[in-house]
């Protein structure tokens, strides 16, 4: 049996740490909390107290004594080491998850959304099933099936279900990794698979359409299509186009670029800026963020919509004229594929609209059995 007092491993704003018990016993081992918190200068590491020169040390290491001593009283008893910290709120599982997310300001707006997304799901969930708290030992596959299917029931499918799990598992790890706690249920948790996308997107021929559809009795809408073009030629999410400026571009050689580090990812991508392309950002002085991404999805439904491409598709399920299923995000998307189409290379395509991965690249993509089947067109076999 171990017990002693240690240091945790993360610095609080104000500079101190937290002093937690670290208990090991039977092969369990553990990290009990107190409430107290000291600067790591105030501490002897070896002895596991504070130091005599801390004005409170007599009174800290007391109680540091006091929780020992009651720790290993519990064990003498029968408690397990798991079972002692079970019973701390310093294992409240959604308490800590608010405390990352509280902390962690930094992460991109899309990804804060999935966290919080996430731990409101939780709350919800743990009231449903009558618990006080969830602990990270809670989180066992039987668990995560009927949490999955109570997502299911509110209409979260596999992709958000994907996210949102991603989150949970981001977060149970840290906490072992810091020592908050030991659970290691959660590591057989099997995600859903990446699904691939049914997403519809909108060919070379239709953005064409869009291009030349004649607006200039609006000029509203008209400032619409043209940045769902451009972000189209560019590849961009709309939190990207929207924040676009001329300190961007980039000339070499006679050719223009657009540099920018992605809002969501951070990424750095460099895209070049063809002759229409540019012709439009001068247009508008280069400032593209008129309106917000909800009234840019309600406006670029209607101007597809005017452009004719209406005809009856299906996505996820269900059928409606094209121009319906069309948000803002149809632009990124139908510029990664009419590009695939058109020859290029994946490589390029992720580096120009700032992909992380291949795969995740080849969601968005909604042509590559085309391309299959154009390339199989040519082949002997298919000739005869």
């Amino acid at each position: 049996m171990t017990i002693k007092a240690v240091l945790a491993y993360r610095k609080r704003q104000d500079g101190t740490k937290a002093i937690r018990i670290y208990v090991y016993h039977n092969g369990q081992k553990s990290y009990v909390p107190t409430d107290l918190n000291i600067l790591e200068k105030d501490w002897n590491a070896r002895r596991g107290e504070v130091k005599k020169t801390h004005p409170l040390s007599k009174a800290y290491n007391r109680k540091l004594n006091a929780i020992k001593h009651e720790i290993e009283s519990g064990l003498l008893k029968g408690s397990s080491v798991r079972q002692l910290n079970k019973s701390t709120n310093d294992n409240d599982f959604l308490a800590y998850m608010a405390q990352y997310i509280k902390r962690e300001q930094s992460l991109s707006e899309g990804t804060l959304r999935i966290y919080k997304s996430a731990h409101r799901h939780l709350s919800n969930y743990r009231v449903e099933l009558g618990k006080e708290m969830l602990t990270p030992y809670d989180f066992t596959p039987a668990f995560i099936h009927e949490f999955r299917n109570y997502l299911y029931d509110l209409g979260c499918k596999d992709a958000g279900q994907l996210q949102i799990l991603k989150k949970i598992k981001k977060v149970l790890r840290l906490g072992h990794t810091q020592g908050i706690h030991d659970a290691d249920a959660w590591k057989e948790i099997k995600m859903p698979k990446e699904p691939t996308t049914n997403k519809i997107y909108l060919t070379q021929a239709e953005m064409d359409a869009l291009y030349h559809l004649d607006l200039s009795h609006n000029p509203a809408i008209e400032k619409e299509r043209d940045r769902f073009w451009l972000a189209y030629k560019f590849m961009m999410r709309y939190s990207d186009i929207a924040s676009v400026n001329r300190e961007m571009m980039v000339a070499t050689k006679g050719k223009r670029f657009l540099v920018y580090i992605s809002v969501k990812t951070k990424i750095k991508a460099t895209v070049p800026i063809g002759e229409n392309a540019f012709k439009l950002l001068e247009k508008y002085d280069w400032k593209l963020n008129f309106t917000s991404n909800q009234q840019a999805n309600r406006e670029i439904k209607r101007i597809v919509s005017m452009a004719g491409i209406n005809q009856i598709v299906e996505q996820d399920g269900k059928s409606a004229p094209k121009s319906q299923f069309v948000t803002f995000h149809t632009a990124r998307r139908s510029g990664a594929t009419n590009a695939y189409l058109s020859g290029l290379s994946l490589k390029i395509i992720a580096d120009v609209g700032g992909w992380k991965k291949f795969t995740t690249l080849q969601v968005y993509l909604r042509a590559s059995q085309l391309v299959s089947a154009t390339q199989a067109a040519d082949h002997d076999f298919f000739k005869e």
